[in-house]
């Protein structure tokens, strides 16, 4: 049992963990480059849709069942340590990958372009779905939220915050391209420095991220 302070205080290292995500953000450039406003929000359903099918599964919306898995779970603290150790593995991955390559771009492809504007949203789908940075860090906070104990009304409020700002690299660019039309592009030179110290984050995040899960599961 929890109450809404110390949940919050709990998840919030997460939830930061969680939100940084450069291929996103890059991916979510791209988008809306090449689809507009339009093309950005169609980016960002497709992430989000990843979002909501695995924050209400690990929450326990889907039911009483999956809630009680959620606490036994928890209770356990299995899942957050496997999921640590996955994630420090791949943080340690992607170092050794930025270290291999001397360039920022090796944690996930970051190139790879939609084949049509009408692919967008599989294409956010595809990117969240692999965003391996974000999505183990996501899944235990979620638990974290389901398993507190408090009021439906408030787990659902916390898990709807939580998401938006896990979200935030993806929908970003497209509120800079909605309040600064023309301004949202980013040049070759800019991008290459925001993977090199973005890709650099990214790998502190995920070996931090586990750190930290690993720690409170012990």
């Amino acid at each position: 049992m929890h109450t809404l302070p110390q949940l919050l205080l709990t998840i919030a290292p997460l939830v930061v963990f969680a939100s940084i995500s450069p291929v996103l953000f890059l991916n979510a450039g791209t988008a809306v480059s090449r689809g507009g406003v339009k093309g950005g929000w169609q980016f960002i359903a497709g992430c989000a849709a990843v979002i909501i099918v695995l924050g209400t599964a690990s929450v326990g919306v889907l039911g009483t069942v999956a809630s009680d898995f959620a606490e036994r779970q928890i209770a356990s603290k299995a899942v957050d340590r496997v999921l640590g150790v996955a994630l420090f593995g791949y943080g340690c991955w992607l170092a050794f990958s930025h270290w291999r390559s001397h360039v920022g771009t090796a944690d996930e492809s970051s190139d790879e372009k939609p084949a049509s504007d009408n692919s967008l949203w599989l294409w956010g789908v595809i990117s969240m779905a692999t965003n391996f940075t974000t999505l183990p860090v996501f899944v235990s906070l979620s638990q974290r939220i389901g398993a507190s104990g408090l009021d439906w009304a408030v787990k659902i409020i916390v898990l709807v915050v939580c998401s938006l700002c896990v979200l935030t690299p993806a929908w970003f660019p497209t509120a800079v391209a909605h309040l600064f039309p023309g301004r949202a592009d980013v040049n070759p030179t800019l991008g290459r420095r925001i993977r090199l110290w973005s890709g650099l984050a990214s790998t502190l995040a995920c070996l931090a991220g586990g750190v930290v899960l690993v720690i409170t599961s012990l």
